[in-house]
């Protein structure tokens, strides 16, 4: 007679999420919050680590430790808050734009801030989405990180391909 120890382990939804994907090699999108109140951060990251191939790398409530997320992590989405208290969304956004590393990271705009047209047209020159906090559903907000994630990688296939004929 054989004893035998098993080991049961209850898993959330983040680790089996984490596990399936691994197992069935769905690209994970690598994501960083960037938002000064907690409550925000806290529903996205309950509403992307429910989502299988969304994988939050860290949380930031200021510009400063955004910048150094997005250097330490190199993500493949950005989720932003335009009003933080130290430097606003709109400044993080074109410091991105002007960083060769950066310029093409896709970002989605997360705001409870009512938007004026000025700031309307300055979003739509460096930011892919915008969505308003109080409109926020995590069908839209799927449907758009997938659509945009897609379309970043076919980008970054075709950016290869011509590199490739250049060799």
């Amino acid at each position: 007679m054989s004893s035998r120890v098993h080991c049961y382990m209850r898993w959330g939804p983040k680790a089996r999420n984490r596990f399936l994907d691994r197992q069935f090699m769905v690209p994970t999108i690598r994501t960083i919050i960037a938002d000064d109140e907690a409550l925000a951060r806290q529903k996205l990251r309950i509403l992307l680590t429910a989502e299988s191939g969304i994988h939050i790398v860290t949380e930031c409530k200021n510009s400063r430790e955004t910048a150094g997320a997005l250097q330490a992590h190199k993500p493949d989405l950005l989720l932003l808050d335009v009003q933080m208290p130290d430097v606003d969304g709109f400044e993080v956004l074109r410091t991105l734009r002007e960083r060769p590393a950066t310029r093409d990271l896709p970002v989605i705009v997360v705001t409870a801030k009512d938007l004026t047209e000025e700031d309307r047209k300055r979003l739509a020159r460096s930011a892919e989405q915008v969505i308003l906090k109080q409109a926020l559903r995590v069908d839209d907000l799927r449907t758009e990180i997938r659509g945009l994630l897609a379309a970043h990688r076919a980008r970054d296939v075709h950016h290869q391909t011509e590199e490739g004929k250049d060799a």
